[in-house]
């Protein structure tokens, strides 16, 4: 519940801060005044650190109240009283250290302008035409759908794509998956079946020899046409429009 704010206040275990345990409680109140709120000067602070007397809570009640802190009183819940002082803790940290924080933060700034400026990447317009149509390219070669006129999105698609399908480990991995052990099928005339009958069995290997080559004419076939589809759907799913004429495409 209180994880990030007691990671910023560097609390010794803020995944395991049980508020609800009394001690547990009791210890954190300790801390958090003696290491970042300190209300009270030392001396003053021992009531709060004796965290096994009877008087504890009554010293408590005494600090929540001289924190004149709006809503904050021994009468609200454990975990709201928690939250606030966490907060007004978070405050007081970042006024101690204002300066260090806000000359860090420009000095980060800076880098970061240091780094656009020489960071090829982002001297790219694109939406210029030489990067959009490389862009396109690597679409069809990775068939990652088109988004129109959102170049950025589709940018995005193909990285993730790479570099979750295309890095050396899942190369790899593809390789040794369809990596076979076996001895490659040797396929005979004996084995292939003509699909017609003949008692000649000069004439029927060659019926077979014929089969197998129709066969191969079909396949390059099959992958002329799956190109030319990929080619049209290239054109269909990124058209080019002429807001002048009023029309879509080519």
């Amino acid at each position: 519940m209180f994880e990030r704010k007691l990671t910023a206040l560097d609390y010794h275990s803020p995944n395991n801060f049980d508020y609800q345990n009394e001690k547990s409680f009791r210890n954190f109140i300790s801390w958090i005044e003696n290491q970042k709120i300190r209300l009270y000067p030392i001396e003053e602070r021992a009531s709060l650190d004796e965290i096994d007397s009877d008087e504890w809570y009554k010293a408590f009640e005494k600090y929540l109240t001289d924190m004149d802190i709006e809503n904050l009183s021994a009468e609200i819940p454990r975990e709201e009283q928690i939250e606030i002082i966490l907060s007004h803790a978070i405050r007081l940290e970042y006024t101690d250290n204002m300066d260090k924080i806000n000359t860090f933060r420009a000095s980060q700034d800076q880098l970061m302008k240091q780094s656009n400026e020489t960071n090829p990447l982002e001297k790219i317009d694109y939406n210029s035409k030489d990067f959009v149509a490389g862009m396109n390219r690597i679409q069809c070669l990775l068939n990652v759908p088109t988004k129109l006129n959102d170049n950025l999105t589709v940018l995005q698609a193909i990285s993730k794509l790479i570099t979750e399908k295309l890095n050396p480990k899942s190369v790899q991995a593809f390789l040794d998956e369809n990596k076979s052990s076996k001895e490659p099928i040797q396929l005979t005339l004996n084995s292939i079946n003509s699909g017609v009958e003949c008692k000649d069995p000069v004439l029927n290997d060659a019926v077979k020899v014929l089969r197998l080559l129709h066969i191969k004419e079909l396949r390059d076939l099959q992958t002329k046409i799956n190109e030319t589809i990929v080619s049209i759907q290239t054109i269909t799913a990124n058209p080019k429009t002429d807001s002048s004429l009023g029309k879509v495409g080519f």
